[in-house]
């Protein structure tokens, strides 16, 4: 059995999406302001994005990865996740 996913084509579009991008840096921007230290802004913002808290491995790599990046584009990663886009 395939599980859904979405083509390299729809991911890009939706990566960068204007609504996407937007609502992206709100969110980090609302995030940022309520929580002080990084693991727990990627846990909140993991908790609402994804509806749990992020396991030992996403925390250490979401960790890196908003520290090259920030945090505005952990959200657009997370907003074009399959876990995020498709009901299990």
């Amino acid at each position: 059995r395939r599980e859904s996913s979405s083509s390299a084509l729809q991911a890009l579009a939706l990566y960068n999406n204007k609504f996407v991008l937007h609502f992206s840096s709100e969110l980090a921007r609302d995030v940022e302001q309520s929580m002080n230290t990084l693991e727990d802004r990627i846990t909140a913002l993991t908790q609402r994005v994804l509806l749990r808290k992020p396991t030992v491995r996403e925390l250490q790599t979401f960790s890196e990865y908003v520290t090259r990046h920030g945090l505005a584009a952990l959200c657009r990663v997370l907003f074009n996740s399959n876990e995020y886009l498709f009901v299990g």
